[in-house]
């Protein structure tokens, strides 16, 4: 620095040194101020009569300085080396021109770095995670749908996804962010688009089948695409009453973006949780398969729904806290599914008439299929009595009560050959009687 006078009192005049903090000009070696020199310093024009202090000033002076100016440097350092990697990352995810996007990650890592205390010790791999999370939050708080599964898909980095996790709760936590949660109903709107479908049927059904998976707990833990996925093909299933084929697996795992394998293991568990919800209803006998899921579907729906709302009211009743009904596991034996607890043949409430009509509670949903079966048992019944009674009379003799069966049918006369070849009164009503007539 330049000296402005030398004062040849002093012991190292050569050695003059100034400071810039209003104390003007003091020797190097015994720290003697010259109130001379010190008057016509720049710095200290206005403050002369100031007293100087040597050590405090000058060692926290300098340390605060060299402190700030080192932080500084490293991050400027790597602001270009940042922005950098974030074009190439989002370039490679397929986001282009997304300015904003671009700058609120470089932002976010630029922070990051600056808390983070061992900001020496970041290596570029792990630089690249900080930075593939910060986009990941930059692009959820514009409510794009994406998960972090896919995205460090895309850019290669699917081995580190659980480092990945960690590092993104963690930023959330430091600088509280709040973001909306990615729902399975979201990537609905991701198929219909790329399928390129509008049909308020599907979208209903997709609608109804998440809700029974959510409420059956399918969605924990679960990427909410696959989830996604599997509802939308098997609605697809409900409205051809079929299984969908596997082109159609393909097409929808190809729409969002997933693994075939991946997505059939989420069909799976929908369908099981399906085929358990029927297996429990009461009015279906017999043999119950995986593909009666699709045509009984209403009837499956209505059950569940009916029996969360039963369990929710008694609960109520009693007063006691309510057992989550959706946090269950229908595959579980102790299952709460259980017929012979929750319907009862006092809620059917099936009764006949005189007449022979079916009396049904009008509360208790019942499908047709199972009307009519009721019926064609009650009047095929009425037939067998008839016949039986026909016979008898036959070989009593014939007399004037036989006049009530002159008017048979062909069924009434196939009912009495089947009597008189010996058969049961319930072999009978298990006939196929399509055929027989």
């Amino acid at each position: 620095m330049e000296v402005l006078h030398q004062n040849k009192s002093l012991c190292c005049s050569s050695k003059l040194v100034s400071l810039d903090d209003e104390t003007g000009m003091v020797c190097s070696t015994c720290g003697e101020v010259d109130k001379q020199i010190s008057c016509m310093n720049q710095f200290s024009m206005d403050h002369t009569e100031k007293e100087f202090d040597f050590n405090y000033n000058l060692s926290t002076n300098l340390q605060v300085r060299n402190r700030t100016k080192t932080k500084v440097n490293l991050t400027v350092n790597k602001i270009n080396k940042i922005r950098q990697i974030i074009s190439q990352q989002m370039s490679i995810a397929g986001y282009h021109n997304l300015v904003d996007i671009e700058a609120r990650a470089q932002e976010l890592c630029e922070n990051a770095l600056m808390i983070e205390e061992k900001e020496k010790k970041i290596q570029k791999k792990n630089l690249e995670h900080l930075i593939l999370c910060c986009i990941y939050i930059s692009l959820r708080e514009n409510f794009f749908t994406i998960t972090l599964h896919r995205l460090a898909t895309v850019l290669n980095l699917k081995k580190y996804i659980f480092s990945l996790g960690k590092i993104f709760f963690k930023l959330k936590k430091i600088f509280k962010l709040t973001l909306v949660s990615l729902n399975s109903a979201q990537f609905f709107n991701v198929i219909f688009l790329k399928l390129k479908i509008h049909d308020e049927f599907l979208t209903k059904k997709c609608s109804e089948i998440l809700n029974l998976m959510q409420n059956c707990g399918l969605d924990l833990g679960r990427r909410p695409e696959l989830i996604a996925a599997a509802c939308f093909t098997f609605a697809f299933g409900v409205k051809l009453r079929s299984t969908p084929k596997a082109i159609t697996f393909l097409k929808v795992a190809a729409s969002v973006e997933v693994k075939i394998d991946a997505m059939r293991e989420r069909y799976k568990e929908v369908m099981n949780i399906m085929f358990e919800i029927g297996s429990k209803i009461a009015w279906i006998k017999g043999e119950f398969k995986k593909s009666d899921v699709f045509k009984y579907y209403p009837y499956i729906l209505y059950y569940s729904d009916n029996l969360n709302t039963r369990k929710t009211e008694s609960a109520k009743k009693s007063q006691l806290p309510i057992d989550v009904f959706s946090k269950k596991n229908y595959s579980d034996e102790n299952s709460s599914l259980d017929s012979s607890d929750e319907y009862s043949e006092d809620d059917l409430n099936v009764e006949t008439s005189n007449d022979g009509a079916l009396n049904i509670n009008t509360d208790i949903f019942l499908p047709p299929s199972f009307v009519k079966s009721k019926n064609r048992n009650l009047e095929l019944t009425a037939k067998i009595q008839r016949a039986r009674k026909r016979i008898k009379l036959m070989q009593e003799f014939f007399t004037s009560e036989g006049e009530e069966f002159l008017n048979l049918d062909e069924m009434d006369t196939i009912v009495e050959d089947l009597i008189l070849q010996g058969q049961s009164d319930e072999t009978i009503l298990n006939k196929n009687w399509k055929k027989l007539i």
